[in-house]
Formats: C-alpha cells, structure tokens, sequence
C-alpha cells in the first residue's frame, strides 16, 4: 500500500515535505504559530501531508514485512506504532535507527516480545545490550562512527512472547 499520509506519532498535524524529506520546523498544531510550516527555498517544490499513526492505518491489519527509511524521524514513527507491537500486528520490520530516537524505543519493541537484530554483523541486540548499542552510535563521542544502524526487528516465537 502506498501512502498518501506521513507516518508519526501524532494524527492530524500538517507537515511539509521537499523531496520526500520533512521540513525542519514543520508542523502547525492548533493556534501554535511558532512550529507553522517554513519555506526558505522557493527553487524546491513543497507539499504537505496530514500526519497519522501507523496504529490507525492499520487498525486490524496483520503486516508481514514493513521497511521504515525516515531520515531521523524513526523515533516519531514508532510512536505512533505501539499497538502494532504491542499485539503483535507487525511480523517484521526493517528500519534504520538513529540515536537521536533514543534507547527507550527499542527497549519497548523487546520488551513486546520481539527480537532485534543489527543488519550490518547479524548480531543480536539483548535488552541489556541496548545502552552499548548506544554508545557505540552516539556521534558526539565516536565522531567517526555512524549515528545510525540498520536494525532487523522480528515478533519472537509467538508461544514465548508476552503482550
């Protein structure tokens, strides 16, 4: 399915897009003028889309495999994805993870009953795994590290996991 809609942890916020990319600040939200949709650039066409949250577009669907690419929104994405994992909606994801969405996420999607694994070495990634994972993608103190991973996330068998 294509959508016709930008995925986040919100529905109903107005966001612009250039390029398929978000607009730094976009996103009005009731009368609050100060987060209104800004474009600098008149050379670049700008469109808009109503947010929703994949929990909404998918209310009773079972996904086999979706693949995320959000160019450091991943964390406002799976926000808006709780109850996919939570009952067990999604089989398999791909998606690529960046610091910037936090260790909280990903501590959550296991704690659903998913398994997660790093696409570059095929390693797991354990519960008690996540802070080092963290580390080791943090920008500010590996500079020449990538502060992104390409992460694997897979329902556990569905016997052991827990809802």
């Amino acid at each position: 399915r294509v959508l016709r809609y930008a995925a986040w942890a919100e529905s109903g916020i107005e966001k612009a897009l250039k390029k398929g990319r978000l607009v730094e600040g976009s996103g009005a939200k009731g009368n609050d003028k100060s987060n209104d949709v800004k474009v600098d650039d008149g050379s670049q066409e700008c469109r808009k889309a109503s947010t929703v949250t994949l929990d909404f577009l998918f209310k009773i669907e079972t996904i086999a495999v979706m693949k995320i690419d959000v160019g450091g929104a991943e964390g406002q994405v799976l926000d808006g994805m709780t109850e996919l994992f939570r009952f067990h909606r999604l089989h398999v994801l791909v998606i690529e993870y960046g610091f910037a969405a936090g260790p909280e996420r990903l501590q959550h999607i296991i704690q659903f009953g998913y398994n997660i694994e790093i696409c570059k070495d095929a390693s797991p990634l354990f519960l008690n795994d996540v802070p080092s994972f963290f580390n080791r993608i943090n920008c500010k103190e590996n500079p020449h590290d990538p502060c992104k991973e390409w992460l694997l996330i897979q329902l556990a068998d569905k016997s052991t996991a827990s809802t």
